[in-house]
């Protein structure tokens, strides 16, 4: 009985250990483990970098990922060697990933990717998001906490409630997200700023003042006081932009010195994009986020 029951120790043992050199089987195993959360039992399939981007994403508000897994293509071989390494490629929905595994000490270990941070979405309010600030009027400070976030977040699949979306004071066509508090109706972005004004205005060196206002459910919305000064920028100011969305109407008003951009927005998107990096100048960097869409 007793030579019965280890045997069957054993075949569990073999059997784990079997699992852990199936690179198909690793990658799929990994991505389950980190999408549900259970971020220890994953650091046992992971190399030691890996850990510790997995131990950064344990700090962060991050939530599942509903949309299945599937496995596209994997170049097996009938016995590995230490060191050799094998690409997992995959999809979740029309988004094509890849894990990229080492064989290190009789088994499989995931590589640090950037997929890996696309697994789980990072959940964030407009208004949390806009608290993360990098702004700062000494260049130094800023450019410090940028880095530092771009260093943490870039690649981050991220999931923003509460966003007003226009497309004030935007010339390449994408929209203009800012964050929004629901208590205060208040939005940390400047109600106008000085720009110069089309090609001859701009050659001339023209300046005009721009206002805007945003008109939330029939009620206006708070925005900072335009800058007193060309060169100031309040410390809250606060933006991000958003690729390939256009549904926002801007009426405009000429208003002899200046011009009035009002738009009336139904209601807060919840949008969805991917962390790609910092826009604008180093004391005013702008969140920019990729493949973005509307979530509802």
């Amino acid at each position: 009985m007793a030579i019965f029951g280890v045997a069957i120790v054993a075949s569990l043992i073999l059997n784990s250990c079997g699992k852990k050199k199936d690179p198909e089987k690793v990658a799929k195993d990994f991505y389950d483990l980190i999408n549900k959360g259970e971020f220890d039992k994953a650091k046992e399939l992971a190399t030691p970098t890996t850990v510790e981007k997995i131990e950064e994403m344990q700090k962060m508000n991050t939530i599942e990922e509903l949309t299945p897994f599937k496995i596209m293509e994997i170049a097996k071989k009938e016995k590995y060697t230490e060191g050799d390494t094998v690409d997992v490629n995959y999809k979740v929905g029309d988004s094509k990933h890849i894990l990229k595994l080492t064989y290190t000490d009789d088994m499989f270990k995931v590589l640090y990717t950037e997929s890996i941070s696309q697994i789980r979405k990072v959940a964030i309010s407009s208004m949390d998001l806009a608290n993360l600030n990098v702004c700062s009027r000494q260049y130094e400070n800023s450019k410090s906490s940028k880095d530092k976030l771009e260093k943490l977040y870039k690649g981050y699949r991220f999931v923003i409630s509460d966003v007003i979306i226009s497309k004030v004071i935007i010339s390449n066509g994408n929209c203009f997200g800012i964050a929004y508090d629901k208590g205060k109706n208040f939005s940390p972005v400047e109600g106008g700023e000085l720009s110069r004004g089309g090609a001859n205005a701009w050659s001339e060196g023209i300046l005009f003042r721009v206002k805007y206002k945003v008109v939330l459910n029939g009620k206006e919305v708070t925005l900072l006081p335009e800058p007193t000064k060309p060169t100031y920028k309040p410390f809250q100011n606060f933006s991000f932009t958003l690729s390939d969305m256009k549904e926002v109407e801007t009426k405009r008003v000429d208003c002899g010195d200046h011009v009035l951009f009002e738009y009336t927005i139904d209601k807060l998107r919840k949008i969805e994009g991917t962390f790609e990096g910092f826009e604008g100048n180093e004391g005013l960097p702008i969140w920019d986020f990729i493949d973005c869409r509307i979530v509802e």
